[in-house]
């Protein structure tokens, strides 16, 4: 996945969105997003790490929204890409797109522990 065009499908969105496509822009590190991965697999990992991050009182942005998000879609795989802008005190935001790279399916941002 190409940064400009992962801000691309970001631009135009709010919230947590704004802020991933915002540390693109600011130079944070894009890792991985190139290989389909099971969306069955991604909404058990990713329900049963939203309700550690609750529980423990972890800083995160538009966890419960993403997990919603990836309940509702209908794909039977999905593609995942990071950005990381924890060095400049950012989170660390996973990013969820359809297989083709054609659309972002859903996004959240968890800070340092």
């Amino acid at each position: 996945m190409e940064r400009n065009r992962l801000a691309e499908l970001l631009a135009g969105r709010d919230g947590v969105f704004a802020l991933a496509r915002a540390a693109l822009g600011s130079g944070a590190a894009l890792i991985g997003g190139d290989r389909p991965g099971s969306a069955e697999s991604f909404r058990r990992t990713f329900r049963r790490r939203e309700r550690h991050t609750h529980r423990t009182g972890q800083a995160s942005a538009g966890f419960a929204d993403a997990v919603a998000d990836l309940e509702a879609c209908p794909e039977r795989e999905l593609c995942l890409v990071f950005v990381d802008d924890r060095p400049a005190g950012g989170y660390w935001f996973s990013v969820f797109l359809t297989p083709d790279l054609s659309r972002v399916v859903a996004c959240f941002g968890v800070g340092k522990p």
